[in-house]
């Protein structure tokens, strides 16, 4: 058996094979047979081999069509255009010897294609394009607020506005802007605690943002960026109570001035970016709603406490505005640290005890990002550090911070 090949019956066979009957032909030429033998043996590996080249062909040449093609939604026809010859008559005047119209076929292009080619793997802000998605062909149908090839371009939404909203204090319209560029969009107090907007100053505990943590209302960044601080020693300023007592455990403290913060004002207070906030920002600037803020404190003159009074204008009474007692509505702060003040609230009849929101600076105000920036952006997953007031009270009892939606809005005079 030297010689790999031998009969049996009447074909021949490889012994050296899986025994596969060879022709005769085959026989002659050996080197035909073992290619033969080689592509029966991985048939299945060529096949899918064959296959995959295929789709790749395949996908090259839409591929290339789709770039070559994308942009040109249709062919037209240009509007005829006359072409004439003019020759001189011999007395200086010259006169029409031939002409003929011209048409030619145009391209135009859509007004997406302008921005963006057919070309792309994967839209990334927009829906699925069926199976056009496999040969990278296909236009993004882009989500709105997205742009680009693949749909990987946000829009300037700073553009987009709402409103406008008409009230006595003027007419405003809000703007759409980005949660992680807070600081950009609103004016605060620098750490002299003087306002550049307005030529005022307010202490400097107040300096910088407060994100308004836990807040159930449809607000999120409170601001003194346009509040005036008015003090009882060195403006005369008269409080509504000259001593303020801490109704959690009755501790009183001197008056020692005052400030009113607009919450309809532009660039000083941040609404929700839906439908909610909307409405709640034209009632607040439909009855001019204000917090007035007094505080006392230490002997050192520190503030660590302050009485919120909401006001309105209602025509209810001569001049037209309504201050809620704090009787019935019982809003104040309490520090609780350098960055961090405890809001109180009591509603008269419900509760004898304060539900509690956290004021927390998340922009000092030199404009770097404070101790609760990370947190502010964490949509909700950080957990909420529990720490009380400095009376002892109003510690965190929540597992996380609450939830900051990706985008915001602002209020603009017109």
């Amino acid at each position: 058996l030297k010689d790999p090949i031998y009969r049996m019956g009447k074909k021949p066979f490889d012994v050296n094979s899986d025994s596969i009957p060879m022709t005769s032909d085959e026989v002659a030429h050996p080197h035909i047979a073992a290619i033969k033998k080689e592509f029966h043996r991985h048939k299945w590996a060529y096949a899918i081999a064959g296959v995959c080249c295929g789709v790749c062909v395949a996908g090259a040449v839409a591929s290339s069509a789709g770039a070559l093609g994308a942009g040109w939604d249709a062919v037209t026809m240009e509007e005829p255009s006359k072409t004439v010859v003019l020759e001189s008559d011999g007395s200086g005047a010259q006169v029409e010897s031939r002409s003929w119209w011209v048409r030619a076929p145009k391209k135009q292009k859509t007004k997406e294609e302008e921005t963006s080619s057919g070309f792309c793997f994967s839209c990334d802000n927009a829906p699925s394009r069926g199976w056009g998605w496999a040969f990278g062909y296909g236009k993004c149908e882009c989500h709105e607020g997205w742009s680009g090839v693949c749909c990987d371009v946000p829009d300037d939404i700073t553009t987009k506005t709402h409103g406008p909203y008409m009230g006595t204090p003027g007419t405003y319209e809000l703007y759409t802007f980005y949660t992680k560029d807070t600081d950009k969009h609103m004016i605060y107090p620098d750490c002299d605690g003087h306002n550049d907007a307005t030529g005022t100053n307010v202490p400097t505990e107040f300096s910088g943002l407060w994100w308004m943590d836990g807040n159930p209302a449809s607000d999120y960044v409170a601001s003194f960026g346009r509040s005036s601080w008015q003090s009882v020693a060195d403006d005369g300023y008269t409080c509504v109570s000259a001593t303020l007592t801490n109704p959690q455990d009755d501790s009183t403290h001197t008056c020692l001035g005052g400030m009113d913060l607009n919450v309809y004002d532009e660039d000083i207070w941040s609404w929700h970016d839906e439908a909610l906030g909307k409405i709640v920002f034209g009632g607040a600037l439909g009855v001019q709603l204000t917090y007035k803020f007094e505080c006392g404190g230490d002997d050192d003159g520190s503030l660590t406490y302050c009485q919120i009074y909401p006001n309105a204008a209602i025509p209810v009474t001569s001049n037209g505005w309504v201050s809620v007692p704090p009787d019935l509505v019982s809003f104040d702060m309490t520090r609780a640290g350098d960055d961090l003040w405890i809001r109180n609230s009591i509603i008269a009849g419900l509760d004898d005890y304060p539900h509690n929101y956290y004021l927390k600076r998340i922009t000092k105000c030199d404009g770097s990002k404070g101790e609760h920036w990370d947190d502010y952006l964490s949509h909700g997953k950080n957990s909420a550090p529990s720490k009380p007031d400095v009376f002892g009270f109003g510690a965190d009892e929540r597992d996380t911070v609450s939830d900051v939606h990706a985008t915001q809005l602002l209020s603009k005079k017109l």
